[in-house]
């Protein structure tokens, strides 16, 4: 990964600093840039070497100080990355800036994320209750590793997959009981839709995803 720092090319702000922004560069993917939160001195900073270097318009100001800025949110996009693959889960380029932006505890699969879930409603959740969402929660599993999707990151759940799975659930999945007959009941399959919601609320109310919503 290739981590670069450039001016957004917009005027100085009445402080004369201008903002930077940041590329990510990884392979096998489209480098794309995004608002890196920091702000430099005009006419300071070298995009050759990557640091705010003095120049004839700023020859007094301290550039330290920016150049630490700059230095730990390269640190920071790099831990990132790191904690992707720690995981050993698949990341993209939006995925490091999202996390970047919108830091969460750190990077988490949508099945690691359904188990933390299970395990909270096994302490408030009457056994009744709690089975048939632990029935649930073996449907979402199938469907993840037979779309090969065990991988997922919870951050990735939206309106898309959700689309997705309920066609899958409506239309090619049979149900190991037959009590449903051959295709699974529509309120079974809102019921498990209602409960990837539950689990993406949970993430949210615990502080391990963003409250951005995903549902786009």
């Amino acid at each position: 990964m290739e981590i670069r720092f450039c001016p957004d090319g917009k005027k100085p702000n009445a402080k004369g600093l201008v903002n930077l922004k940041v590329g990510i560069h990884l392979e096998g993917f489209k480098p794309i840039w995004a608002a890196a939160g920091i702000q430099v001195p005009a006419e300071t900073f070298n995009t050759d070497i990557q640091l705010c270097l003095e120049s004839k318009h700023n020859k007094l100001m301290p550039l330290g100080l920016y150049n630490d800025k700059i230095s730990n949110a390269r640190k920071k996009l790099e831990a990132i990355k790191m904690a992707f693959e720690y995981e050993r889960v698949e990341y993209s380029p939006e995925d490091i800036l999202e996390h970047f932006k919108n830091p969460c505890n750190k990077p988490i699969t949508f099945l690691a994320l359904i188990e933390k879930t299970l395990n909270e409603y096994s302490i408030t959740l009457e056994p009744n209750t709690l089975r048939s969402h632990q029935s649930t929660a073996r449907n979402i599993r199938e469907y993840l590793f037979t779309s090969n999707q065990s991988a997922m990151l919870a951050s990735k759940i939206n309106n898309d997959f959700l689309r997705r799975m309920d066609y899958y659930f409506r239309n090619d999945h049979v149900p190991k009981s037959y009590t449903h007959g051959e295709k699974m009941k529509s309120t079974s399959v809102e019921k498990i839709i209602k409960f990837v919601k539950k689990v993406i609320a949970f993430g949210v109310d615990s502080q391990i995803l963003h409250s951005k919503s995903r549902y786009q």
